[in-house]
Order: C-alpha cells, then structure tokens, then sequence
C-alpha cells in the first residue's frame, strides 16, 4: 500500500512538474515572438509607435526578466545615434541603461501603458542624479 502511494505520488508529480515544464516553454517562445515583434516595431516610421515599444520593450523585460533582449538592445543603441526624433533618441539612451542596471528597472514596476510618459520620467531624474554624482566627484 505505502509503494503504490510513493509511486502515484511520483507519477502525479511527474505529470504537473511535465505540465509545468510546456507551460514555461510556451511562455519562453510567447516572449521571444513579443520580444522580436517590438524590437521589429523599432525600425517604424512612426514616431510614436516607436516611443511605445521602446516602452513594452522595457514592459516585457520586467516580465520575463530571464529573456533574451540582446537584438533589442543593440537596435536601442542603433537608435541612440539614429532615432527620428531628440526624443526617440533620448528614451533608447534611458532603455539601454534600463536594461543594463537592474537598479533602473524597479523604477517603472507597475506603471502602465498609459503612464509610459511618467516611467520615462523617472529613468530621466537617474540619469541626472548619476551625471551629478560622477560631477561631484
């Protein structure tokens, strides 16, 4: 009785860790495919649409934070020198560091969409209150 137990025990956690295992592959390749889409969506002519996903760009990091951005963050640095406009140019040079110190990603943790305007803000004042600090030395 006790080795039947053990073994649906082991066969029961077999399953749902299997179950699991696909759940987290589907959200892998769900996040590669969003990921490529708005690093694709980077090279719009739309200014707008290109201030979004630099946001959903960052969006999805805090999501999936394991995630491979290395496409996207080349072509955010791509845009740093060629952006369209001052400001797409400024909000890739705050991405960047976003992705690159962990410490600028809990800055914009739960803002939403609507408030990308805001979470830009916020990565901005770092930059300065570090361009100020490294003055000061």
């Amino acid at each position: 009785m006790v080795r039947r137990s053990i073994i649906t025990s082991f066969v029961v956690g077999f399953t749902l860790m299997s179950c699991l295992m696909a759940s987290a592959k589907q959200l892998d390749t769900k996040a590669k495919d969003v990921i490529a889409r708005y690093t694709q969506s980077l090279q719009h002519d739309n200014a707008g649409v290109v201030e979004s996903c630099i946001f959903n760009l960052m969006h999805v990091k805090l999501l999936y934070p394991g995630a491979d951005f290395s496409k996207s963050v080349r072509d955010l640095n791509r845009l740093i020198l060629d952006g369209g406009t001052a400001a797409i140019r400024y909000k890739a040079f705050l991405a960047v560091n976003f992705f690159e110190n962990t410490d600028w990603q809990g800055l914009v943790e739960g803002i939403r969409q609507d408030e990308r305007e805001e979470a830009f803000s916020l990565l901005s004042q770092k930059a300065n209150s570090q361009l100020l600090s490294l003055n000061n030395r």
